[in-house]
């Protein structure tokens, strides 16, 4: 920041994503996010039910459209190499040693079977 601090909301990072969320309300209404959220956990459902049948692949309970998992066969940061070599991108889970996928508006089924299959590919 050129004046060395932020002037706002904590947490924010100088309040642009609060005025995005109140414009993308405005844009959507509260159905169009309850829409999304229901859509966003049932890709979760699926993500999470298709990692679970692979043997080689540990993954966590979920409450929110994020879903972490970990081989049992490669290194979380060896797996995420791997991946990203395939055009798939993930985030680290560093306390579980593991990665993670966080589902957003943007995401469809086809980005969900696009990493199934490397996984299973891979494994």
């Amino acid at each position: 920041m050129p004046a060395g601090k932020s002037c706002g909301l904590l947490g924010t990072r100088p309040g642009g994503s609060v005025i995005a969320a109140y414009y993308t309300w405005k844009a959507v209404g509260l159905e169009g996010y309850e829409k999304n959220a229901l859509r966003l956990m049932k890709l979760a459902r699926k993500l999470y039910d298709e990692l679970h049948a692979i043997s080689e692949i540990e993954v966590y309970p979920f409450t929110l459209p994020i879903i972490a998992f970990r081989s049992r066969r490669y290194s979380s940061d060896y797996l995420l190499k791997i991946l990203a070599e395939r055009n798939i991108y993930l985030y680290k889970a560093p306390s579980l040693n593991a990665l993670r996928v966080v589902l957003m508006p943007h995401h469809r089924e086809h980005h969900v079977s696009k990493l199934i299959n490397a996984l299973r590919t891979i494994h």
